[in-house]
């Protein structure tokens, strides 16, 4: 079955809401894994890098980082490594 984008966006947006795994919300929505996994990664790249300003306060810190898709990461640790993280990338 072939699918337009629209229904593909509300496939995606429907999985997320769900809180399912994706092999689960496939069964009961009759599609392929493969196929949602794809549609995401589409979806994914189409996404905009957001940044957000990050403040020092003390020593340590923790710094959480959202992604579009979802997935958070939080580190934790001295000032002097985010500094120097940054620095990195720049």
């Amino acid at each position: 079955m072939e699918y337009n984008a629209e229904e593909r966006r509300e496939y995606c947006e429907k999985w997320r809401a769900s809180g399912l795994t994706q092999k689960v919300f496939c069964a009961k929505h009759d599609l392929n894994v493969k196929t949602l996994s794809r549609w995401l990664s589409l979806e994914q790249k189409k996404q905009p890098f957001k940044f957000s300003q990050v403040t020092a306060m003390s020593n340590n810190e923790t710094v959480e980082v959202t992604l579009p898709s979802g997935i958070s990461i939080k580190i934790v640790a001295k000032k002097d490594f985010f500094i120097g993280l940054i620095k990195g990338l720049l």
